[in-house]
């Protein structure tokens, strides 16, 4: 093939006499300003170009010398009158250059066949080396800044492999090493040329065979390097070689992308690379020819060889993108809390050595062969590791993170996963969340039992809520006993021994449990409608209040676990939803919605109270139980769910990977809810002192009665003209006010219903939110359930009560009250209306 052009090399010396000795030939150059045409076109040199004035009439151009910068030149502005002219530009143009040299390698006297490095920087043409031979390929290879200690005056030996280092920084290591020449070698590489354009380079370079190499090495001795540098010579591209130049304004066709070549260009602060043109490649395909798009970000051969067309010596970070985005490489799913984000989540921006993103930080590997299941199918451990060392991945990246947080499964020493770095850590992780897990079983199995003991109890809506809520916390806390053992082995977790379908079942069942917190809702409404709004059991049966309390959350429950299935994965400690942000948005909106409920009620309760303490003298110690055990119903969600929010909220962000301690915190908690529930179900009967609660079991629904009626017909006494004795004259009372008396003390002295100041017998103590084992209590916020449809809401008149006898001040024998103010009226209206 005829040499098209005649470049010079740093080194300023021509090619014509390695035309002489390859015995090729220089080709006539044809002159500028001829016409052409699309028949015949100007003389393929590599000099001219056919630029037509108009792209509707291709009959007539000029022959116009080929730009200096190529291919981008071609699309320079005013460089071309047409768009058929600059593609005839490109066509025409393109040029293959190659470095001309020669070398001879003697070791011990022996000659050794050897290749003269291809393209290099260097100030002259001829280099000479003689000393003894020295083996540095461990400082040189594993790391790209150790130096090899007594190479001073000697040559450097180096077995390559790229996966771990650049040969330009092996050559600028062994140069700062005081070597005095470099010879490498590696399998299966000696007819791909080595470079070294980045810096100016001082020593002779060198390459021989795996073969040669290895003799090299067990034998040592002297050796002697002689390079020669003869320049450069530029050829057209081979045919289905790169066959399209390309740049930012000249995109490749569909199925190819743009290798951007590197040019160094010397500046203030040293050599940098720019990317502004290449040739188009078609994109990766493995051995059978299907499409390999994961071969744009990771090598395939581990001799460096890649069986892709981007090999693993031409990666950059625009070469990188350039190919992800035309070959459709997306590493992993963007939705993922352990996935990456897209490649240009990677923040190719690192200036600073430390701050560059480090794989194995001590480049300790110990399973280099190990799938790492992070940024696609089958990509190992010394694929990841090569990645990192090629590119500038920014250390504050996310990817990084997440790429340093997967670093154990290859053994690296690093911060462990959810930073247990250590095996008691792993072994915390996995015991802890499960001994929580049993006590929440054991919680939630003693609620199930205790509101299911008597068919009455059964039948009341209350307990079938704490039930259906029990169960469901049963069924998570239950999947979530079995902590890492469902999680892939793959995955290299401690304690994991499962797959992907006993991970995907874990994660179904935990989102199961997560039906409990909906429940709460459930419950915190049940409350609001028989506390505010005064509905009934009876009322409860008849507008199917447990079709909207109990049914809805089971089923947003079921879909949830269900729309959850393709997201089951591996969250560290076991398998759940990993998708980001949206699955914790449910769990979220029931808590603040609960405790919206909750503070309404215990508002609404202690209004109503102080507004009838006015007339009635009485204290606010009913609203301040209601409050007290709403703070415990509702502080049990945020002490279970709090930390493991936080958690999934730094995850979701990017962050977080490996804070042990609120991964900790959040694994033990979560699985706590039934012992939460249990605490606040069983407290006041099993570890209360017989009081507080008491109020709870019996007597909220007739004081609030006894509220809303002394405050309609007592409104012209004060509080200081209560607290009269009553004999036994109670038990001429009406019916009303002798069940409130009966719930609260077994005697008859009792003191004015408008009197809560005084003290009371101490029954038996009732849990919060169930009815009393007698079955003739009043369950938390209900009414009584022998009252029907005659129980009164809270503060509204009762329309029905025609048999009530009104109070009478005189029957108490008490003295007449005084005239009602202004303000008096004031409260009297409010209280009735």
């Amino acid at each position: 093939m005829c040499p098209k052009r005649i470049s010079h090399s740093s080194n300023k010396l021509t090619l014509f006499m390695y035309y002489i000795i390859t015995g090729s030939e220089l080709c006539e150059k044809q002159k500028l300003g001829e016409t052409c045409n699309q028949d015949n076109l100007c003389n393929n040199d590599g000099n001219l170009f056919c630029d037509y004035a108009d792209d509707a009439d291709l009959t007539q151009g000029t022959c116009v010398k080929c730009p200096d910068e190529y291919p981008e030149g071609c699309s320079a502005d005013g460089f071309s009158a047409s768009v058929q002219g600059q593609l005839n530009c490109r066509e025409t143009c393109r040029l293959q250059c190659y470095g001309a040299g020669d070398s001879s390698l003697y070791v011990n006297g022996e000659y050794i066949p050897s290749q003269p490095i291809d393209t290099a920087i260097q100030e002259f043409a001829k280099m000479n080396a003689t000393g003894e031979l020295i083996d540095c390929s461990n400082e040189f290879v594993l790391s790209t800044t150790t130096l090899c200690p007594g190479a001073e005056g000697k040559i450097c030996i180096v077995y390559f492999e790229e996966q771990f280092a650049l040969h330009w920084q092996v050559s600028n290591q062994a140069e700062k090493s005081g070597c005095v020449g470099l010879i490498f070698y590696r399998p299966g590489f000696y007819d791909s040329p080595f470079s070294h354009a980045d810096s100016l380079l001082l020593i002779p370079i060198v390459y021989v065979t795996y073969e040669e190499g290895t003799k090299i090495k067990n034998k040592l001795g002297n050796a002697t390097i002689h390079t020669e540098n003869f320049g450069s010579a530029c050829y057209p591209p081979y045919p289905g070689d790169a066959s399209d130049s390309c740049d930012a304004g000249w995109p490749c066709d569909a199925g190819h992308f743009c290798e951007f070549n590197s040019i160094p260009v010397e500046t203030g602060s040293g050599i940098v690379f720019e990317y502004e043109a290449g040739y188009c490649r078609p994109c990766p395909e493995d051995e059978e020819g299907n499409p390999q798009p994961i071969a744009c970000f990771f090598d395939f051969r581990r001799d460096g060889l890649s069986e892709t067309t981007l090999t693993v010596s031409t990666k950059s970070p625009q070469k990188v993108e350039e190919c992800a985005e035309k070959c459709g490489a997306v590493l992993t799913s963007e939705g993922c809390k352990f996935c990456t984000s897209e490649v240009t989540g990677f923040e190719f921006a690192q200036t600073d050595e430390e701050d560059r993103c480090i794989f194995c930080p001590e480049y300790d590997m110990i399973y280099p062969d190990r799938i790492v299941p992070l940024f696609g199918e089958g990509v190992k451990c010394w694929q990841m590791e090569s990645f990192f060392q090629k590119l500038p991945v920014v250390q504050k990246s996310r990817n990084c993170g997440l790429a340093q947080a997967m670093n154990f499964i290859c053994g690296c020493d690093g911060t462990g996963y959810a930073g247990a770095n250590t095996k008691s850590k792993q072994a915390t992780l996995a015991w802890l969340p499960r001994i929580a897990a049993i006590l929440s079983m054991l919680g939630s199995l003693f609620i199930i039992i205790d509101t299911q003991r008597t068919a009455l109890k059964r039948t009341k809506l209350i307990n079938k809520i704490l039930c259906t809520m029990s169960v469901f916390d049963f069924i998570g806390s239950f999947a979530m006993a079995f902590t890492t053992l469902p999680t892939p082995s793959t995955d290299y977790i401690y304690g994991g021994r499962g797959n992907e379908k006993t991970c995907t079942a874990q994660g179904f069942l935990i989102q199961m449990g997560t039906i409990a917190c909906f429940l709460g809702v459930s419950l915190a409404l049940y409350y609001n409608l028989t506390i505010k709004q005064g509905w009934s059991e009876s009322k409860m049966k008849r507008r199917k209040a447990a079709w909207f309390l109990i049914v809805p959350p089971i089923v947003i429950g079921f879909l949830y676990a269900g729309i959850g299935i393709p997201y089951y994965d591996n969250v560290l400690v076991w398998c759940n939803n990993s998708a980001r942000w949206w699955p914790e948005a449910p769990v979220i909106l029931s808590i603040l919605y609960t405790t919206v409920v909750m503070v309404d009620v215990s508002l609404n309760v202690y209004k109503k109270e102080k507004a009838s303490s006015r007339y009635t003298g009485g204290s606010n110690k009913l609203s301040k139980m209601v409050f007290k055990q709403a703070l415990w119903f509702v502080g049990a969600f945020y002490i279970t769910w709090g930390p493991y929010l936080a958690l999934q909220y730094l995850w979701s962000s990017g962050t977080g990977y490996n804070i042990y301690g609120l991964t900790l915190a959040a694994a033990t908690m979560v699985p706590l809810q039934g012992f939460w529930n249990f605490w606040v179900y069983a407290r006041p009967r099993y570890f209360g002192k017989g009081k507080g609660l008491s109020l709870f079991r019996s007597t909220l629904g007739s004081r609030l009665k006894s509220l809303r009626r002394s405050g309609r017909r007592t409104a012209t006494a004060r509080s200081g003209n209560a607290a009269t004795t009553i004999g036994n004259k109670t038990n001429t009372t009406q019916a009303g006010s002798t069940t409130m008396a009966s719930s609260v003390v077994k005697s008859n002295t009792v003191k004015s219903s408008v009197d809560f100041t005084s003290s009371v017998a101490d029954p038996e103590v009732v849990p919060f939110g169930a009815p009393d084992p007698n079955d003739n209590v009043v369950p938390f916020g209900a009414p009584d359930p022998n009252d029907d449809d005659n129980v009164v809401a809270f503060g509204e008149p009762d329309f029905n009560d025609d048999n009530v006898v009104p109070f009478d001040p005189s029957a108490l024998d008490a003295p007449e009250p005084p005239k009602k103010s202004k303000e008096d009226m004031r409260y009297e209206m409010m209280l009735a209306g």
